[in-house]
């Protein structure tokens, strides 16, 4: 079972080329590849060769640092800072805390591919759901251009003293304001960083 699932990890993993779908399929591999090996320089130099940009590149660096005397922990460590990415920084932690007390390197990177695979659920499942008031906010930005634009086309001279008076002016201004103000309240309604 280990090597059926290391293969089907490992040929999903070298088709991916987004960051944390890539993360998860190697999460996937490792933990079919920690049970048919015990070295993790080994692993990772499998990664590295066989996987694809940018998770091969970062983790090449990896190798390159320990092969000159870095310690793996710091090498990992700073991987997950210039990434940025929680999820990745998640799996560092998660590998670095094995690596001290010790354990089952495999049954972590299971549990931790689980967990990156429900948070990258979680986040598509919120953007599903606030994709409506995304829509919504889009419109109700947009719809005093459209119908500014639509009155001066149908009808200029109402809309003359609007452009060509200081008043028309100033609410032009202050209507431009008010919807500054309110497209960043939507945007604080709709937002989600997971």
């Amino acid at each position: 079972m280990p090597a059926v699932q290391f293969g089907l990890g490992l040929v999903a993993f070298s088709r991916s080329r987004v960051l944390p779908l890539s993360l998860v399929l190697m999460l996937v591999s490792g933990c079919a590849m920690m049970i048919q090996m015990a070295a993790s320089n080994t692993i990772l130099q499998t990664i590295v060769d066989e996987g694809h940009e940018p998770t091969s590149t970062e983790l090449g660096r990896v190798i390159t640092d320990t092969r000159l005397g870095r310690p793996m922990d710091d090498a990992l460590a700073e991987t997950a800072e210039r990434i940025g990415s929680k999820n990745f920084s998640f799996v560092i932690t998660a590998v670095m805390i094995q690596r001290q007390v010790g354990g089952s390197l495999a049954g972590l990177f299971d549990m931790v591919a689980d967990t990156v695979r429900q948070r990258q659920q979680f986040t598509r499942k919120i953007k599903s759901l606030t994709a409506m008031g995304r829509a919504s906010a889009y419109t109700l930005v947009g719809l005093p251009f459209f119908l500014g634009f639509v009155a001066t086309v149908v009808n200029a001279d109402y809309m003359h003293p609007l452009y060509h008076t200081s008043t028309g002016h100033k609410l032009i201004f202050v209507g431009l304001a008010m919807m500054a103000f309110g497209s960043l309240i939507l945007r604080k309604i709709v937002s989600f960083k997971g």
